[in-house]
């Protein structure tokens, strides 16, 4: 499974259905479309954290809007690795109240990455291209 985002559009790939939907915007979406993600103040709140000898846990509710097409979860639960300090784990639901959860493994921090990485187009419009 893969989420690909174009810099603007995000997507979720499945692998074992071949099938890729468009992920709306509001809620977990948004979060990726932010310049600077700040913890304090503006239309973030900080409603749980956690932390043990390996690992750091911010849970963030994102304020709701009208405008939103989809009842998403609000709610984003950051898990950090300690040493290094790193993004490991996201958490969030879905509209059926289903956990989606996205893990990072084999990170490589500053590495130069091409432009093309991101120019993504769904298979269902490769044909159109």
């Amino acid at each position: 499974h893969k989420l690909i985002s174009d810099g603007g559009l995000i997507y979720y790939e499945d692998g074992e259905t071949n099938q890729v939907t468009q992920v709306p915007r509001g809620g977990f979406a948004d979060v990726f479309g932010k310049n600077h993600l700040r913890l304090l103040g503006g239309d973030i709140q900080v409603i749980d954290h956690m932390r043990d000898a390996d690992s750091i846990a911010i849970t963030i509710e994102l304020e709701a809007t009208d405008a939103e097409d989809f009842q998403s979860s609000n709610r984003l639960q950051f898990m950090f690795s300690r040493e290094p300090l790193q993004l490991k784990q996201m958490v969030t639901s879905n509209q059926l109240g289903q956990d989606i959860v996205v893990t990072f493994d084999n990170i490589k921090e500053n590495t130069p990455i091409k432009d093309s990485v991101f120019a993504y187009i769904p298979p269902h419009y490769a044909d159109d291209f």
